[in-house]
């Protein structure tokens, strides 16, 4: 049989079931083995691909509608998702999000191809907590598993086509099926082109907020014997954005650039710009998953190389204004460090640009399992994980957006990554039903930074300063637990895990010496219950005590870096409940409440707005305050009814709820998102073979504002903001 996700059957890990009228049964891969949700000591929400879809979740930044603790941010196309308070705020060169993202058990990497829209999905896993025995790289708040579907020997075909707000086209396909004898596959393609955009510029009078993307992904599945196989994926994924972000002066204060005719951005959809910012992305990817039956074990080989191309270009000053500004107003001065006499200031015209491509040329990896078969009371896993990747990054500062003019600053850096890995984990359980799970790993990271970084002076000629640094991070990590199967109905556990994510250099500011490795140590107890097959309740509670946390932080020039925080201090509890009151009527809702701060953070470079115009940067004790973008409470709720009318087929209403409770973009605690409630409609009629179906649906029905990116600068607050009410139908086809 086909593998999936590594390590596990098709068939059994891609299974749902359910009793008659009952609570259906979600089959994970959470411990790279296939298990019942409910019998995984682990706090993790699953969701299979229809009720996915029927919440409204179309890719990871959704995932916050089906789980609480979960924040996910978003600016042209790059993803940093954060869970129960972890998770990076970064988007430069080299790093990596803290919360990890795998797709088929091949580890993504980088935030912007992570976050591409769901295609082909058979379901999500979302692990709670360090997940850093079994999954290793950066899953240090937890990791986001997404399972793709495997090929079946038996001819399908199933096609979609929709049309939705902003002139928004939809179409999606897939078809599956036999080759040879024991051999099949599969190709699924996406597309979406959204022609008019959420947003208008004031200058222009043109729309933005546009977008387009494709995707195509194929899997071939040669089962060479009974229990042996070997799947190769192939993928490919285009997108272009032209979506712009508002850069708004705060209640109380001027935008940096004033006066007669200058235009900008003051709420959702407006802004001024001389340019349409863009942000395309090409994607490329192969992987290949070899499974080999040993007899006492299975070997499981998982081999991937991915290739990304990015393109991205703003304008710098986020207004109409073509007067003059200074390079201390502006804060372009990259790669020098704070303080330097090297570059005295410049008056320049205030058009101007950045133009900041960036290439992943390679992001390969290599991961070899030994997992033991499922007999016995004894389970275990080893196994070595190999990555080696690079990222370059070449953005130069464009006067007057002139491509072929000299630029007043330029970058030519990149960074490189190898890492190693070996790890262990077992699980033994008495016939009492009593468990005990041990599992430890040790890593080895080595980080380079090459190129240069160069500043154009008073002069008319440039001071360039030499990156070449390189840097090695190790790491020991651990997992421990004791869960305790009372009876079919009710399991308890307790975890305890260290989770590690390597240091890296500052390629924005290249001088400066590499940020140190971020640790948590997480302790958590929860339990598992399905009184009966009608209602089912987990919940958790957890404490994490977090070390030397990377944040992103802006200096006196406006030079952005990050940095290491002291320490950080979590404790919450999460909730969740489904239930089926009523035939084909399915109620769900869950909680989660956070208490996070910054502890021993005195030098945060923090932001406040100036009076005069723009922001200030200085010095700060942050000790204390809340962390950012981790809302005190978040929570979800949802509805689906289904009820067939008479012999016509099967209606399917649904409506769903998801709060985010207030939260900081900046650990100064001044920049403030708001509390909002996101409301999604949906209603699904099917023929009774199931063979058409046609959706109407709603999403942000109640059109709320709210942001889904906010960074602060020298020159102003930078806000992204959420889609606003949107609706559309789509119709589908099975054959």
């Amino acid at each position: 049989m086909a593998q999936n996700a590594g390590n596990v059957p098709a068939q059994s890990a891609n299974s749902e079931r359910a009793d008659d009228n009952g609570i259906a049964d979600i089959v994970v891969t959470a411990e790279r083995r296939a298990d019942r949700l409910q019998d995984v000591p682990i706090a993790i929400t699953a969701a299979t691909a229809n009720q996915l879809k029927a919440q409204g979740v179309v890719d990871a930044f959704d995932i916050g509608k089906i789980t609480p603790s979960f924040n996910s941010n978003r600016t042209i196309g790059f993803g940093t998702p954060i869970m129960r308070g972890v998770g990076s705020t970064n988007i430069t060169l080299g790093d990596e999000p803290s919360v990890a993202t795998y797709v088929d058990g091949f580890y993504q990497g980088v935030s912007a191809g992570a976050q591409l829209p769901f295609n082909n999905i058979e379901r999500v896993e979302v692990l709670k907590g360090p997940q850093g025995t079994l999954y290793g790289r950066n899953a240090t708040g937890g990791l986001i598993n997404i399972i793709t579907r495997i090929p079946k020997s038996e001819l399908s075909i199933e096609g979609q086509a929709g049309y939705a707000s902003y002139d928004t086209i939809t179409a999606d396909a897939y078809v599956t099926g036999g080759l040879a004898d024991g051999l099949s596959s599969d190709l699924a393609v996406t597309f979406r082109d959204q022609g008019q955009g959420y947003s208008r510029n004031l200058l222009t009078g043109k729309s933005a907020g546009r977008s387009e993307y494709v995707a195509v992904r194929s899997k071939t599945a040669w089962d060479f014997s009974a229990a042996n196989s070997l799947v190769i994926g192939l993928s490919y994924a285009k997108s272009k954005n032209d979506i712009a972000n508002v850069n708004l002066p705060l209640p109380g204060t001027a935008p940096l650039l004033a006066g007669p005719g200058i235009l900008y951005g003051r709420k959702r959809g407006e802004f001024a710009s001389n340019l349409t910012p863009r942000f395309d992305v090409e994607e490329y990817g192969v992987n290949a998953t070899l499974r080999l039956d040993l007899g006492f074990a299975n070997l499981v080989s998982l081999s991937q190389y991915r290739r990304l191309d990015i393109k991205n270009e703003v304008e710098g000053d986020g207004t109409s204004a073509d007067g003059v500004l200074s390079t201390t107003q502006l804060g372009i001065t990259p790669g020098l460090p704070a303080g330097s006499e090297l570059t005295p200031q410049l008056v320049i015209p205030a058009s101007f640009s950045y133009d900041a491509p960036q290439e992943v040329p390679y992001f390969v990896t290599q991961e070899l399992q030994l997992v033991s078969n499922d007999g016995g009371p004894f389970k275990w896993i080893v196994g070595g994980y190999y990555q080696t990747s690079k990222d370059e990054y070449a953005p130069a500062l464009l006067l007057n957006f002139q491509v072929d003019a000299p630029p007043l600053a330029s970058f030519a850096v990149g960074q490189s990554t190898r890492a190693a890995a070996a790890f262990a984990q077992g699980s033994y359980t008495l016939s009492s039903g009593l468990s005990f799970t041990g599992g430890v790993r040790y890593s080895t990271e080595k980080k380079s930074l090459t190129g240069s970084a160069s500043s154009l002076n008073e002069l008319g000629s440039y001071d360039t300063i030499p990156a070449d640094q390189s840097k090695r991070f190790n790491s020991f990590t651990y997992r421990a637990a004791i869960d305790y199967r009372i009876n079919r109905k009710l399991l308890l556990y307790a975890t305890t895990n260290k989770g590690f994510k390597s240091g890296l250099f500052n390629a924005s500011s290249i001088a400066a010496p590499a940020v140190s490795p971020e640790t948590l140590y997480a302790y958590e107890a929860g339990f598992k219950a399905d009184p009966n097959a009608f209602l089912r309740i987990n919940g958790s509670i957890y404490y994490y005590d977090y070390k030397d946390l990377q944040t992103f932080a802006v200096d006196r020039q406006g030079i952005a870096f990050l940095q290491n925080a002291g320490g950080a201090e979590m404790y919450g509890v999460e909730l969740a409940v489904e239930a089926i009151p009523y035939g084909g009527l399915n109620l769900r809702a869950s909680l989660g409440l956070e208490h996070a701060r910054y502890q021993n953070f005195a030098n945060a470079q923090v932001l406040i707005p100036s009076p005069s115009g723009g922001n200030y940067t200085t010095q700060e004790n942050v000790s204390g305050n809340k962390m950012l973008r981790t809302p005190e409470i978040t929570g979800n709720i949802g509805a689906t009814y289904s009820f067939a009318l008479k012999s016509e087929g099967t209606l399917t209403l649904n409506a769903s709820a998801a709060y985010s409770g207030e939260y900081f973009w900046d650990a100064g605690n001044r920049f403030q998102q708001s509390a909002y409630v996101l409301v999604d409609l949906s209603a699904r009629f099917s023929t009774p073979d199931d063979r058409w179906n046609v959706r109407v649906w709603g999403k942000n029905v109640t059109d709320k504002a709210y942001a889904i990116y906010g960074n602060a600068d020298t020159r102003y607050f930078s806000v992204g903001f959420g889609e606003p009410a949107t609706y559309g139908v789509t119709i589908g086809k099975a054959f």
